[in-house]
């Protein structure tokens, strides 16, 4: 008995370690829409803030830099990227992290509905260049068409990379929808 226990276990061992080695799954359609409910359910909460941004965007991206930089544009600390005033206004910011609202999530509570409905249209698993692997989520929120990315390659760490995030909204890129907001203020 102990020695068919042991041959199961092994044997286990050797299909899971077969599963890692090949890479990572590919995300389910039940995970994707459970892991969108959880992005609305952050989204709509009164205030995301940038700890909440942080989480689920990742340290590198640039969208709440946008959103920043125009702030000391505002104020006449020109350029931005290396004004010192600027720099102290963003610093101060990332360190009230956990209570500063997110100039970005803030936005794009604007763009989102609140959803009643996620419907998964497709999944697309890219896993080349290795580095970044990811899943484009082509997802529709009640009648607004938004395409999230779930980074899992090995340089995608959540801390840096984020957890998911929109790229884009109703087919136009995220950055360009920014900029025109941008623009009109």
């Amino acid at each position: 008995m102990v020695r068919v226990l042991t041959i199961v276990v092994a044997l286990a061992t050797i299909v899971a370690s077969e599963a890692t080695a090949s890479g990572p799954v590919q995300l389910s359609v039940q995970s994707a829409q459970e892991m969108v409910r959880s992005f609305l359910k952050m989204l709509a909460k009164p205030t995301p803030t940038l700890s909440d941004f942080m989480k689920w965007s990742g340290q590198n991206s640039e969208e709440e830099d946008a959103f920043a930089y125009q702030h000391c544009e505002q104020q006449g600390w020109i350029p931005p990227q290396s004004n010192d005033r600027c720099s102290a206004y963003d610093k101060a910011r990332y360190t009230r992290a956990k209570t500063e609202a997110s100039l970005y999530l803030r936005w794009l509570k604007t763009k989102l509905p609140s959803a009643s409905q996620v419907t998964i249209a497709h999944i697309e698993h890219v896993t080349e260049p290795q580095e970044f692997a990811h899943d484009l989520i082509y997802a529709r929120l009640d009648d607004v068409e938004v395409v999230f990315v779930h980074p899992f390659g090995p340089m995608q760490l959540p801390e840096r990379a984020g957890r998911l995030y929109a790229i884009k909204i109703n087919g136009a890129r995220v950055p360009e929808l920014i900029k025109k907001d941008l623009a009109a203020r």
